[in-house]
């Protein structure tokens, strides 16, 4: 199964279009080394397979000039060496467990993130103030203690700005309240008068109608006994 399996990549490899060749085999090289992917390190087996693999009629040019360019470089990428191996005759290529044992992989470190100068600056500031704070943690039992100064009242601008706004506004609410205090005062005074008016002609009208009604009664007597 390993075999056919085998046989169907390289047939797919071989009928597909190899890309042009490189102008020299060390360009070649050096855009396969520096490719992403796993990067391991060539034995002498893996070596002594890429020297047949370069002359080998049934690989593609493609492979052919990717196995000599790789023949003399240190690392080579799994990728590409697992690309020559798929492509190599199953009967004539060596098991790839064995062409691989022996080899490291090789961990290559990223590039470092480069700070933003805004990050930098930011960074700056952060760092002295942590070394104020160091020093003054230092210096804290050497340095004479200040002693709280008494805040003095309406010190600031604000202060006594906002105090005299207050000020008019109580002595404006304090006139209007005496003036609604005047206008109920009078205005009881003058309920007064008005209630001993309308008792003084409620009285009145009692006493008239009172009289008006005996006049009639006295008139509807006299008239019945005539």
């Amino acid at each position: 199964m390993v075999a056919e399996a085998d046989d169907v990549v390289s047939a797919k490899l071989l009928t597909t279009s190899a890309p042009p060749a490189t102008a020299t085999a060390t360009a070649n090289a050096n855009a396969k080394v520096t490719s992403d992917g796993l990067i391991i390190t060539i034995t002498d087996a893996i070596r002594s397979f890429l020297t047949a693999a370069s002359k080998d009629s049934h690989l593609s040019r493609y492979l052919n000039d990717l196995s000599s360019s790789l023949i003399m470089q240190s690392t080579i990428p799994y990728k590409s060496l697992k690309t020559i191996w798929f492509g190599s005759n199953h009967d004539t290529r060596p098991d790839l467990s064995s062409l691989l044992s022996g080899s490291d992989f090789i961990f290559t470190s990223p590039k470092p993130r480069e700070k933003s100068e805004e990050l930098k600056l930011r960074l700056k500031k952060l760092e002295e103030a942590a070394e104020r704070n160091v020093y003054q943690e230092l210096v804290k039992d050497i340095t004479p203690k200040k002693g709280v100064e008494e805040e003095e009242p309406f010190s600031s601008y604000k202060d006594q700005l906002g105090f005299g706004k207050h000020l008019v506004f109580f002595v404006f609410f304090l006139q209007h309240c005496q003036g609604i205090m005047f206008i109920l005062n009078f205005m009881l005074c003058q309920m007064h008068v008005i209630l001993d008016l309308l008792t003084i002609l409620l009285v009145w009208g009692l006493r008239e109608g009172i009289g008006i009604l005996c006049y009639l009664v006295c008139m509807r007597h006299n008239h019945i006994s005539l």
